[in-house]
């Protein structure tokens, strides 16, 4: 996705051709406007009708013509834009209900000391699990030329079962992880890693298939429902229908050759970049300019895995009660939002901080 600033005046940033649309346009515009300026000489008495086409009273149909193409035009970009805010949606929910799962389950492990060998491996395995599982779901949704991305490193996993992932499609893959976090999640509880009450470990659950749920029908579905063809078809023959006519009909209707050329320009241009815009708005999910920074999803997603493997963040800050503890707290000024550049960051410990390495196509 790109980021911008419109500036002050708000057209700064139109003159940027990257991610731009209207390159694609020009191709058609330039030899529309072309076109209409040598009919335009052909035709040099086309007022007085010395070269009679016989177009006299066509311009009311055409006034319908263009009305109706504009309106699927609108409508085409509308139903974009609207799978566009949809995907963003859910893809954004999605991050957000397994983060919350994951920290959810791993604040649940046991505290016993005889335990922590296993916990700490069901909280790496649970992490680099995670990380598969929303990169395996990126992976079914999206439409990208490359879509090896990011994950959290998998090299102790066990080999043979990884074998077997790769066999599978995005989507079974997703279908598998799935399966292999609930059946990791119920060994660890049965064994006593994890020491909750089943109705609150039945809320991870509830978060674990409410987000899978949204991948399968909600960004998942942008990507097996396209844009109905019938819509699809009609809209670019009536925009070829356009581009053959709208040369002539200006040539007939337009006296100044000036603006007979201006006005087949910028018609074209207009019509067809709307049109480039609804193709590449369709899947948010995507390696295209205008698509969502799905890399950078996917690095945020596993950022916070790893923040959860910390053991600060397993553990809640001792409060000191002071004297004026017991009434209303005062208010003072809060942390800056950027990191404190004072203090060096904490070193990650070896166990705590899984390298990232690329999926597998």
């Amino acid at each position: 996705m790109i980021s911008y600033e419109a500036g002050t005046w708000g057209i700064g940033f139109i003159f940027s051709s990257h991610g731009s649309v209207f390159p694609k346009a020009l191709c058609w515009a330039v030899p529309n406007a072309m076109l209409a300026a040598v009919l335009h000489d052909m035709l040099p008495d086309h007022h007085l009708g010395s070269i009679d086409l016989g177009m006299r009273g066509v311009g009311a149909i055409w006034g319908s013509f263009v009305m109706v193409l504009s309106f699927l035009i609108v409508f085409r970009n509308n139903q974009a834009y609207n799978r566009f805010n949809h995907g963003a949606g859910e893809l954004d929910e999605i991050t957000g209900l397994w983060v919350h799962a994951a920290g959810d389950i791993i604040s649940f492990c046991t505290k016993k000391p005889e335990k922590q060998e296993e916990v700490r491996r069901f909280q790496h395995l649970m992490a680099r699990l995670m990380s598969m599982l929303f990169c395996a779901s990126l992976q079914g949704a999206g439409e990208m030329e490359n879509d090896r991305l990011d994950v959290l490193d998998y090299a102790s996993v066990d080999q043979s079962a990884l074998d077997y992932m790769r066999s599978l499609s995005p989507k079974e893959r997703v279908e598998l992880i799935s399966q292999w976090v609930n059946r990791l999640v119920h060994d660890a509880n049965a064994a006593g890693v994890l020491q909750v009450p089943p109705p609150i470990l039945a809320r991870a659950y509830t978060e674990l298939h409410q987000g899978k749920m949204a991948v399968t029908a909600g960004v998942q579905l942008l990507k097996d429902v396209p844009f109905p063809f019938p819509y699809a078809q009609m809209i670019s023959t009536l925009l070829l229908i356009q581009w053959i006519t709208t040369p002539l009909m200006a040539s007939q209707v337009i006296v100044a050759k000036f603006w007979c050329v201006l006005a087949c320009f910028v018609v074209i241009l207009v019509h067809w970049s709307l049109f480039y815009i609804a193709l590449q708005i369709d899947n948010p999910i995507g390696d295209d300019h205008n698509d969502l920074p799905v890399a950078g999803i996917m690095e945020k997603f596993n950022k916070s895995l790893v923040l959860l493997l910390q053991p600060q963040t397993q553990k809640a800050p001792s409060f000191k009660l002071s004297s004026n503890s017991g009434q209303v707290p005062n208010q003072v000024l809060s942390w800056s939002s950027r990191p404190s550049s004072l203090s060096a960051a904490p070193e990650q410990p070896e166990e705590t901080a899984p390298l990232l390495r690329k999926s597998e196509p």
